[in-house]
């Protein structure tokens, strides 16, 4: 396995790309192959990944953390991770040597390793928890079938059903939550409200939240006529902010708090060739390969899969002339604004140290 860490400490930097701005450009701070993969991807800027010697979470300030997929005790002795909260819990199943005999959500965290809920149907996992450690579940009663999909909040060893036949897709820290069934998506927010996600009363399907309650989703191709799929933005009232023409095939993946949109977008159902797109009201979509620096130039993704509140991005991808794909964590390039922001700030130091001399 070959991991590469190129520029991560660019990560820690406390800057998030405001919607609207001018175009970001990317560049890759990490490479992982995709026989391992990354898995996870905080606001804070923790990146959980996978290595031959186990999962690691690599945080924002320097420090790190290894663990296994081996659960202490109980009837689910092996366990996967799937994402990482903004609290730095890792989640997503349990499991044993029979497939055969489904799975259930877990958690990981350096205090307590893992941990899986108590309850569940055949085939569960954990999508999300909150900073006061609820746990988003979601599973199905049948090991592959779709039909009978449920979504519960994991208190402690208290479960709190969802109504409805609900497909949970995932939450923020507050504990605003999505979800979704065969007659479109709602959002459960915090308090307890619940909004009906469509766009021009037409049955949509939500995928993601973010830290402050933006929605992405799509309205499948063929609703109401469309000839492509129209990707959505829902406003924290459960209105929608703005939407774009995909092409015929296409998703939104994952929403950002300043508005930035990832997902792909092709014209058929095998074209994952460069399919990965950014978007945002004021952008408009852009292909994620045409924003890369010169050093990363040619670059092609495929797709994209999470984007956090500084506009790192995971994505997956090749390099120029290489058909080996890799799983890369994208670091936007700090804008001009900023760069001139530090020129002018060390012109000031330096005049001080000057006058200090004089």
């Amino acid at each position: 396995m070959k991991l590469y860490r190129l520029i991560y400490s660019c990560a820690t930097s406390a800057f998030a790309i405001a919607a609207g701005a001018q175009v970001p450009t990317y560049s890759i701070a990490m490479a992982v192959s995709e026989d391992f993969g990354i898995q996870g991807l905080n606001n804070q800027g923790d990146v959980l990944y996978q290595s031959s010697d186990g999962y690691h979470v690599l945080r924002s300030d320097g420090s790190s953390a290894v663990f296994g997929n081996t659960v202490s005790g109980g009837a689910f002795p092996f366990a996967v991770p799937t994402g990482i909260s903004d609290s730095g819990v890792c989640y997503g199943l349990a499991f044993t040597p029979n497939q055969g005999d489904g799975t259930r959500a877990a958690v990981w965290t350096e205090q307590s390793g893992w941990q899986v809920m108590p309850i569940g149907p055949l085939k569960s996992q954990g999508v999300g928890v909150t900073a006061t450690g609820r746990v988003l579940c979601r599973g199905s009663d049948t090991l592959f079938g779709e039909p009978l999909n449920s979504g519960w909040w994991q208190i402690g060893s208290n479960p709190v059903s969802i109504p409805g036949n609900s497909l949970a897709m995932g939450c923020n820290s507050v504990g605003d939550a999505v979800f979704t069934t065969f007659g479109g998506s709602w959002v459960t927010r915090a308090n307890g409200t619940n909004q009906t996600l469509q766009w021009n009363g037409v049955i949509s399907y939500a995928s993601q939240i973010s830290s402050n309650g933006l929605i992405c989703g799509i309205v499948p191709r063929g609703f109401s006529g469309l000839p492509n799929v129209q990707g959505v933005v829902w406003n924290t009232d459960g209105t929608v902010s703005s939407s774009v023409a995909l092409q015929a095939y296409g998703n939104f993946t994952d929403v950002n708090s300043s508005g930035l949109v990832i997902g792909n977008s092709r014209p058929s159902a095998a074209s994952w060739d460069d399919a990965a797109i950014l978007y945002s009201t004021q952008l408009g979509v852009i292909r994620l390969s045409s924003l890369m620096t010169p050093t990363f130039a040619g670059w092609k993704f495929s797709s994209a899969n999470k984007i956090n509140d500084r506009g790192q991005i995971v994505a997956v991808g090749t390099a120029p002339g290489s058909t080996e794909t890799k799983y890369v964590l994208l670091n936007p390039v700090p804008e001009p604004a900023t760069c001139a922001s530090l020129g002018l700030g060390l012109i000031a130091l330096l005049r001080r140290r000057r006058r200090s001399g004089e």
